[in-house]
């Protein structure tokens, strides 16, 4: 269902663009994400890294829908889905920021906003975060004392570990698998910043905030605390997929090889990753052995 929702953000993405290529960029984004290594590994485990995602390609949605039509309810709606994401995990609170780069990408493209809407609109997005937030975690608030003791003990748990530092850098580049996912969300972000400020304001700014925040964490090495992100990456990734695509002869054959390009190397790590679960558990041979030897 995130795939799906990134999809079709991709073809709003597009807006503007011939509707092949608008399909394309839907096709390149969710194709990037099918294999990933981390969205993949965390689809096996008892944790909500997977709701997250789910919410926050929601929330991103809503703020292109924002940013292409200026409907306030767009606006509260990436807001509160930013709540639940947080509620779902805490890792995505930066997308906090992600309403407030909708606004200003509206601006760059040329709404001309008076500064008491704008005011009007971020205290909007804050309150429809908080009600995401606390309407998703409601314990917070109803037992504050217990989550800040719980809170600082996390804090002081991996307080001796060293910063993740370029760490996460890295994991960014590597959120489709090794190599190709890296390189085309580099081409995109080039592509944003050169030639459409107001969607690199959009897409780059919570995402470069989630990056540096996490390089200043002792955990932010995980690579699945960057889910909340995930989306951003594809969509960037995607328009730098379809600049090398459009260099291309337009035959089947071309898509086939620029689909190959983009999954092979997430799927087979992927790959690697099931195969240790479908191992035999060398543990239970082992203990019976002993009860059958009795040694």
């Amino acid at each position: 269902l995130g795939l799906w929702r990134v999809y079709g953000t991709a073809r709003l993405l597009g807006q503007g663009e011939p509707a092949e290529s608008r399909r394309r960029l839907g096709l390149w984004a969710a194709a990037l994400l099918a294999v990933s290594p981390t969205l993949i590994v965390s689809a096996h485990a008892a944790k909500p890294d997977s709701m997250m995602f789910f919410l926050a390609a929601w929330s991103w949605h809503f703020s292109f829908r924002y940013l292409q039509e200026g409907r306030a309810r767009d606006l509260a709606f990436c807001s509160l889905l930013a709540g639940l994401a947080a509620s779902t995990q805490y890792t995505a609170a930066p997308l906090l920021l992600l309403p407030l780069s909708a606004l200003g990408a509206r601006v760059l493209s040329g709404d001309t906003l008076s500064l008491w809407t704008c005011a009007k609109l971020s205290v909007l997005s804050g309150a429809a975060w908080a009600l995401g937030l606390f309407g998703g975690s409601p314990f917070i608030l109803l037992d504050w004392p217990s989550f800040w003791r719980d809170f600082q003990d996390q804090r002081g748990i991996v307080g001796a570990r060293e910063l993740a530092g370029l760490v996460v850098v890295r994991n960014a580049l590597e959120f489709a698998g090794p190599w190709v996912g890296g390189l085309a969300l580099l081409a995109g972000a080039l592509r944003l910043l050169a030639f459409d400020r107001s969607k690199a304001a959009l897409l780059l700014t919570p995402a470069a905030s989630l990056i540096g925040l996490l390089s200043l964490s002792a955990e932010g090495d995980w690579a699945r605390y960057l889910l909340a992100a995930y989306p951003a990456f594809a969509l960037i990734a995607a328009l730098g997929v379809e600049w090398a695509f459009s260099r291309l002869p337009r035959r089947a054959w071309a898509t086939a090889l620029a689909l190959a390009a983009l999954l092979l190397p997430g799927a087979w790590r992927s790959w690697a990753f099931d195969r240790e679960l479908i191992l035999p558990d060398t543990r239970t041979i082992f203990v019976k052995s002993i009860i059958e030897t009795g040694s």
